[in-house]
């Protein structure tokens, strides 16, 4: 009942901000600055699951073959990645909390219900959307976040311009009831993050934009 009261009270707002025009001076990013810190790889993923379940990661947490986490040889811990199966376009948001795959031909290892959601569990061709701290360190202003969707391609928006619904610190959480969220298409949500380099409790907001002064991945 609680997270229905949080859609209905969402869509409320959404429709108050669609409503009204926006008095307030636009916080406008400059796209050129961001465009460079979007990163697309192609590639093969596998997926590892009952040998490990339970098992310690890299990253120190326990490896939950039905949970929404991936190991990267690279990228850093917290990481949130954005898998596409280009065979059918559906996507999962991943967070990095291993390393792996070992295998030079690989570039990624989904856990058993990532791989499975978008029907990955053979060795299968992926599409990998990040954005990549490392590139950013130090550019950033305060109060920006990145979005992530399953639908939608990644975005950089300011602080002001986002309508915030929800926010947990638990990756897993957000991710599920991020769905919830985004069967209502008006509210347009998204995932978001403060935009720098992932740390150990990273907090995750479920929102909206209120307006559409963003940059979005190309």
């Amino acid at each position: 009942m609680e997270l229905d009261r949080k859609i209905i009270m969402a869509f409320v707002i959404f429709m108050f901000y669609a409503a009204v025009p926006c008095s307030c001076e636009k916080d406008i990013l400059a796209e050129s600055d961001f465009q460079k810190y979007f990163t697309n790889i192609e590639g093969k993923a596998s997926y590892y699951a009952h040998k490990f379940h339970n098992k310690k990661t890299a990253s120190g947490e326990k490896y939950d073959m039905y949970g929404f986490t991936a190991a990267h040889k690279k990228l850093p811990f917290g990481t949130i990645v954005k898998v596409t199966n280009p065979n059918n376009q559906k996507s999962v948001l991943v967070k990095i909390n291993d390393r792996g795959p070992f295998k030079k031909t690989r570039i990624l290892d989904l856990t058993y219900r990532a791989a499975k959601s978008i029907d990955a569990l053979c060795t299968s061709n992926i599409e990998m959307s990040y954005f990549d701290f490392s590139k950013a360190d130090g550019d950033i202003e305060d109060d920006t976040f990145i979005g992530y969707s399953l639908n939608k391609k990644l975005i950089v928006i300011s602080k002001p311009a986002i309508n915030f619904i929800d926010s947990t610190d638990n990756f897993e959480e957000v991710v599920n009831t991020f769905s919830q969220y985004e069967q209502i298409k008006e509210l347009d949500c998204y995932i978001f993050v403060e935009a720098q380099k992932p740390v150990k409790n990273t907090m995750y907001y479920i929102g909206s934009k209120t307006t559409y002064d963003i940059v979005e991945q190309k």
